[in-house]
């Protein structure tokens, strides 16, 4: 059995139905806008991103120039260091080689003063054998 739905009841439906159509075309606008604000949200953060990799990428950029120069200078330097050492060694070395032969000079004088030094006392031995022989 179909109930009859007066037209009192029929408008009430109508216009609750409107009042839902409405409200649901609010909550769509409502839905879109707020979309919309978080598209606007999203790109903000990610022209902030894009900004703040740029700035970290040049600093890093800064950081990785500024230590390939202190390690150029770094090189510079210690190879300066080996080169001064170097020098410094081979002058030890000369004067080293100097007093080596110095001191070699002077044992042999002395060797050849002694030998000359024992020769004499040899021949004064013989002389004073020769004057008391006789």
């Amino acid at each position: 059995m179909v109930a009859a739905i007066t037209l009192e009841q029929l408008a009430e439906r109508v216009s609750h139905l409107e009042g839902w159509k409405e409200s649901q075309e609010r909550f769509s606008q409502q839905l879109l806008e707020q979309l919309s604000q978080v598209g606007e949200r999203l790109s903000r953060v990610e022209d902030e991103l894009k900004f703040l990799d740029q700035k970290w990428e040049n600093r890093l950029n800064g950081v990785e120039e500024r230590w390939e120069k202190r390690f150029a200078e770094l090189r510079d330097d210690v190879n300066g260091l080996r080169a001064e050492l170097k020098h410094l060694d081979d002058r030890w070395e000369a004067r080293f080689n100097q007093q080596q032969a110095f001191w070699e000079e002077r044992f042999k004088d002395l060797g050849t003063r002694i030998w000359w030094l024992v020769g004499l006392q040899f021949t004064i031995l013989l002389a004073i054998l020769a004057l008391l022989v006789k």
